[in-house]
């Protein structure tokens, strides 16, 4: 079962069951209208998730989201103990844009090294130590790189929410797809 948390300007969110391959069966989708923190829909989310676990309460439990503090606050203070993975995707823009800072935007070199290091965060075992030193590296050479720095700190935050290739082996999702398509369609 993997629980997600949108960002958008209203709230959505799905609880996700999937086979042990990691394959969709189903959702629970919910969202709520613009409201502070969330509340209303983070409520729901809840006892959801607490009337799925009493029924089956042996379900693996994911967590997964983008970057936002407020989700990660929520999903790992307020609900019961699981995995939890930075939406794949959403790390991927970001370790992009790092290569882009770095290479110039649309040139070959930013196209290779970015792809050479999304492989390895998404399939190594501490792939996601290997990106940062690579960043650590290229915020050495051009310091003057905001945007470089930025993207180091977003991955030393989120490190121990992108252990990947553990997930994978696991048939565990790494991408928040269910929840983006969620807040599409609602």
């Amino acid at each position: 079962m993997s629980v997600e948390a949108g960002e958008l300007g209203f709230g959505c969110a799905t609880i996700s069951f999937c086979d042990k391959q990691g394959d969709l069966l189903g959702a629970i989708r919910m969202a709520r209208t613009p409201e502070k923190n969330k509340r209303t829909l983070k409520a729901s989310l809840a006892a959801e998730l607490c009337a799925v676990l009493r029924t089956n309460p042996d379900l693996k439990i994911v967590k997964v989201a983008d970057g936002v503090d407020d989700n990660w606050t929520f999903l790992s203070d307020e609900l019961p103990a699981g995995d939890e993975a930075l939406d794949f995707f959403h790390a991927s823009e970001h370790l992009h844009a790092a290569c882009a800072a770095a290479y110039g935007d649309s040139t070959r070199e930013t196209r290779h090294r970015f792809e050479e290091l999304r492989d390895t965060l998404r399939d190594e075992h501490d792939g996601v130590g290997r990106v940062i030193r690579a960043l650590d590296h290229l915020r050495k050479r051009f310091p003057q790189r905001k945007t470089l720095h930025q993207c180091a700190a977003y991955f030393r935050r989120h490190r121990r929410r992108m252990n990947y290739a553990d997930l994978v082996e696991r048939g565990l999702p790494i991408g928040s797809g269910v929840v983006e398509a969620a807040c599409k369609t609602l």
